[in-house]
């Protein structure tokens, strides 16, 4: 089980595959697509088996949403906007919230390598899979104050902006900043809308709103006065809150003595660092790309 820095989890899982070890790892796998897939074909090799955490998706707010989408309520799903983030001090004034590592690219550093494996199943995960994207990328806090009290360069993206096409049509939106002043309920938030309803989650809470219910808001906008959030029900949280890391540790524990079905493996792991790969790919190129099938 790793959880360890970035940047040198490849090397780690190498060594886990070459001592026979199953593995269960934190995200990303590697650091490029091509390291992500041979670790994949390694553990296949070595016949061991492997794991990746996808935590997110076991917090209740995301459950509610997961429940909702397998009901069918959303009908046909339109749009998915992810947003995601929190103003992160560069500690001159107050102590940064997050280790200097994360803004070093040389340690695994950069918020496109260290998010977007969350977005990239988030997406996939309550919508489809990710065909397109297009993406904008920039480093709003260029210098920072590591934990020794050091001052020094910040060589990776903290602000991510794209724009993504999943299967069927659905059009998806991430904003992710670590430049950011929150003013939602919670510093990540996904809103999914759809033919038969809409749903709204953080981490903790859900709220949803049918189509039947939906009110007139295109003129009632204009008289300034209409409480929209008022007009939405929160979903009930009818399973019990289970911490989703260990959600995932009993899921693949299961997986490993009892031979029940695992689905987020190292492949899935390497398509969450090929999109990543992808959005940086697309930030230097200025322009739209396709995502390729991966086996």
């Amino acid at each position: 089980m790793d959880c360890a820095a970035t940047g040198g989890r490849a090397a780690l899982v190498r060594r886990a595959i070459a001592a026979g070890k199953h593995i269960h790892v934190e995200k990303p796998t590697a650091a490029s697509l091509d390291e992500a897939l041979e670790l994949a074909r390694l553990a296949k090799a070595a016949g061991v088996r492997h794991g990746v955490i996808q935590d997110k998706l076991y917090l209740p707010g995301f459950a509610a949403l997961m429940g909702l989408k397998r009901a069918g309520f959303f009908g046909r799903i339109l749009s998915i906007r992810i947003q995601a983030g929190a103003w992160i001090f560069d500690g001159e004034r107050q102590e940064c919230q997050r280790p200097s590592w994360n803004y070093r690219k040389r340690d695994g550093g950069g918020l496109v390598l260290d998010m977007m494996a969350h977005w990239c199943y988030m997406l996939e995960g309550l919508g489809a899979p990710v065909r397109r994207v297009v993406c904008q990328l920039g480093t709003a806090t260029p210098h920072r104050v590591d934990e020794r009290g050091e001052r020094y360069a910040v060589d990776v993206e903290d602000t991510v902006h794209a724009l993504l096409t999943l299967d069927g049509g659905i059009m998806a939106s991430v904003t992710n900043s670590w430049a950011t002043r929150m003013r939602n309920d919670d510093t990540l938030f996904l809103e999914i809308d759809g033919t038969d309803g809409s749903a709204a989650a953080g981490r903790h809470r859900c709220f949803a709103q049918p189509a039947s219910l939906t009110p007139e808001a295109f003129l009632a906008a204009g008289q300034g006065e209409v409480d929209f959030r008022a007009q939405w029900s929160e979903v009930p949280q009818t399973a019990p809150r289970t911490n989703p890391y260990r959600r995932c540790w009993e899921l693949f524990l299961r997986h490993v003595a009892e031979d029940a079905p695992y689905r987020p493996t190292l492949l899935e792991g390497a398509k969450a660092v090929q999109l990543a790969n992808l959005v940086y790919q697309s930030h230097r190129e200025g322009r739209w790309l396709d995502v390729p099938e991966l086996s």
